[in-house]
């Protein structure tokens, strides 16, 4: 009999793949399975996404590809989650959509953006001198963390309150580019062969090419300044190619946080300018 401890350990998302690809396995016509499979499998994994090169695990084929259209779904849901919520308090709605977009992905950006926080600062203490720099690496880390929260919890709420009924689509662009994010910085690293990013996954271009053409064309006819994502992907491409390490497993994964807040900051205040609003 399965216990309650290992009940709670389930996780649906791999529940999810695995039936999709038993399926598959029984009726080789169930091409929609393979579909399925894959995405659930690129959602899994971006959940669980390794924050070193010793938690590397393998990704089933074409799985990554998907990553682009799970940030789409996740973007949709926190969107909904807000609207539903919008009714209570702006504040509230903002707080919910933040917990569901922490929730659905696990804070797996957050703990990249604080272990690479906290590796640079642990790293500038050494070559100062200084006699603890783990430490400071530590308080660098929660510091960046807790902003960034911060930070995304007001644009939340300014996002709610600025647009109608229509915050959702504009979240699952803003998803949709940060999934992105990894893809690119993963080709350039196997490209490049600078940093252990390369090992993540198989390099795929073309589909990396089509995703962004296709995110391209979303944002410019959605809004515009949705691209401010492609400009903040390559802004910390080049900062991870400046950098000693260069493509690191932990600066990818801080990427996709600075990819998120960076685009939706660049959303409110193109909003903010516009003299009709955001609406």
């Amino acid at each position: 009999m399965t216990s309650l401890r290992q009940f709670t350990r389930l996780d649906p998302l791999r529940v999810m793949g695995e039936g999709w690809e038993t399926l598959t396995l029984l009726n080789p016509e169930f091409s929609q399975g393979v579909m399925a499979g894959q995405f659930f499998s690129a959602a899994r994994y971006l959940t669980r996404m390794p924050a070193s090169a010793q938690e590397i695990r393998p990704l089933p084929d074409g799985a990554s590809v998907w990553f682009p259209a799970v940030g789409l779904a996740f973007g949709v849901g926190i969107g909904l989650v807000v609207r539903a919520a919008v009714v209570i308090d702006i504040w509230f709605a903002a707080l919910l959509g933040l917990i569901t977009w922490t929730v659905l992905t696990r804070a797996r950006p957050l703990a990249g953006l604080a272990a690479y926080a906290s590796e640079t600062a642990a790293r500038a203490g050494a070559e100062e001198g200084e006699p603890k720099p783990a430490a400071i690496g530590l308080h660098v880390a929660t510091i960046a963390v807790a902003l960034l929260l911060i930070t995304q919890l007001i644009l939340l709420m300014l996002l709610t309150v600025r647009m109608d009924n229509t915050e959702w689509v504009t979240l699952a662009l803003l998803l949709g580019w940060a999934r992105l994010a990894p893809m690119v910085w993963v080709n350039t690293a196997a490209r490049t062969r600078e940093g252990d990013a390369a090992l993540l996954w198989p390099a795929d271009r073309s589909m990396t090419a089509r995703w962004a053409l296709a995110l391209f064309v979303a944002s410019l006819l959605w809004d515009y300044s949705l691209l401010a994502a492609p400009l903040a992907i390559l802004l910390w491409q080049f900062w991870l190619r400046r950098s000693r390490e260069g493509f690191t497993i932990p600066g990818v994964l801080a990427g996709i946080a600075v990819v998120e807040g960076a685009t939706l900051a660049m959303v409110i205040v193109r909003g903010m300018l516009s003299p009709f609003g955001m609406e």
